[in-house]
């Protein structure tokens, strides 16, 4: 579940429990309708575009992710956030840490090592295997 910070009016619970947090009220600016410009809206109606924004970077960085990865990336990378009103804390999307997590590593069998003789300019390189 998506929701705003808790100034969208909407009260936690143990039964309606909210997966992650996205800003919900700032002053984001976008086209309208009649090409103007103006606020994108508040509370769920722009948290989930930016969600769902910050879900498909991370499917751009690595497709080979399930919903589920994806959930539980957005939960455990997210800034901690607290209500104090209800004794809670949350984790507010962070773009960043959610595709650096979500980005594979490289995993690789040999590097090459090069070396190069600063006095001499002499070089040499080794081929070596790499194992976990």
């Amino acid at each position: 579940r998506i929701m705003a910070p808790s100034w969208s009016g909407q009260e936690p619970s143990d039964e309606n429990e909210v997966t992650v947090l996205a800003p919900g009220n700032a002053s984001f600016y976008t086209t309208m309708t009649g090409s103007t410009y103006g606020v994108a809206g508040t509370g769920t109606s722009l948290a989930a575009p930016m969600v769902a924004g910050v879900a498909s970077l991370m499917w751009s960085a690595n497709s080979n992710l399930t919903a589920k990865q994806i959930k539980e990336c957005l939960r455990n990378t997210g800034d901690a956030l607290t209500d104090e009103d209800h004794d809670r804390t949350y984790r507010c999307v962070n773009a960043y840490n959610a595709v650096k997590n979500a980005t594979p590593a490289i995993a690789l069998e040999t590097a090459t090592l090069s070396f190069v003789d600063i006095e001499t300019g002499t070089s040499a390189s080794q081929v070596i295997e790499l194992s976990s």
